[in-house]
């Protein structure tokens, strides 16, 4: 399962829970007896999460961040064509194919340094946005 979808902690979980399901179904158990109860369900999270939003410190939070927003600047691309006076919104997409030995390289150098290959592809995009913009934090 990729990274987007689950975390390592929730695959983890997923992963149980299904075994546990599996296996009461091949013993004709009922497969919601055999797990725990939820300490916590996803609407008590969320009452929770809409009063942490009315606190003092979630104001000042929000306050923080969104001055970081508005005194940041748009990072400005390098273009081979002038921009549009009115933007299209209209973009193309650019493929390319990454040999096997380039690709094993890489999958040995994420192993060396226990990482996943998307944190490795995202660190490879955030040192190129910085070279050919100079901007290093990108909002």
């Amino acid at each position: 399962m990729h990274s987007l979808i689950a975390d390592g902690w929730s695959v983890g979980v997923l992963s149980r829970e299904l075994a546990t399901y599996y296996s009461a179904a091949i013993r004709s158990l009922d497969p919601l007896a055999q797990l725990d109860p939820l300490s916590i369900e996803y609407g008590d999270y969320s009452a929770w999460q809409r009063q942490q939003a009315q606190t003092a410190e979630y104001q000042r939070q929000l306050d923080y961040w969104t001055s970081c927003i508005e005194a940041s600047r748009p990072a400005e691309l390098l273009r081979d064509r002038p921009r549009p006076v009115i933007p299209t919104g209209c973009a193309e997409v650019e493929q390319f194919k990454i040999d096997h030995a380039l690709y094993d390289r890489l999958q040995q150098f994420c192993k060396e340094r226990e990482v996943t290959l998307s944190v490795v592809m995202l660190s490879a995009l955030a040192a190129t946005s910085y070279r050919l913009t100079g901007v290093n934090d990108a909002v």
